[in-house]
């Protein structure tokens, strides 16, 4: 059984990745969103995001098939657009599929970044309103 010992893990970060520990746990995707330009690990860190968001949006697209597309709300995604965008790396992974009919789906799905951030509470207001006028 091989362990790396923290200390040697934490050395090897720089040092924007090392204060990322001395800050609350809820502060810490901002911070790495702030420095990914700058900082290689704050980097790596984003990249690895938008390509887990990207496969689980494309995972959720092939069960549900949206005939209106994929619409990604909420600050994640306003916030780190061109991160989104940039290279086109979430569609990249959104489109990367190994059967060729799943493929061609997520190809054809729009996808689009909600920039509003009370959309989600105006939708929650709306399904409101309809269930107390259905009640």
């Amino acid at each position: 059984d091989y362990e790396i010992p923290q200390k040697a893990l934490i050395e090897g970060l720089s040092e924007t990745a090392r204060n990322i520990l001395n800050l609350p746990r809820s502060e810490w995707p901002a911070y790495i969103s702030k420095n990914a330009r700058s900082d290689s690990f704050c980097s790596l860190t984003m990249e690895l995001f938008v390509r887990l968001y990207a496969l689980k949006a494309a995972n959720l697209v092939s069960i549900f098939l949206p005939a209106g597309g994929v619409w990604l709300a909420g600050g994640i995604s306003s916030k780190n657009e061109d991160w989104l965008i940039e290279k086109a790396r979430f569609m990249r992974w959104f489109e990367k599929n190994y059967a060729p009919h799943i493929r061609d789906v997520l190809c054809r799905t729009p996808v689009l970044i909600v920039k509003n951030y009370d959309i989600s509470l105006m939708g929650a207001a709306i399904a409101a309103l309809q269930f107390a006028t259905h009640v």
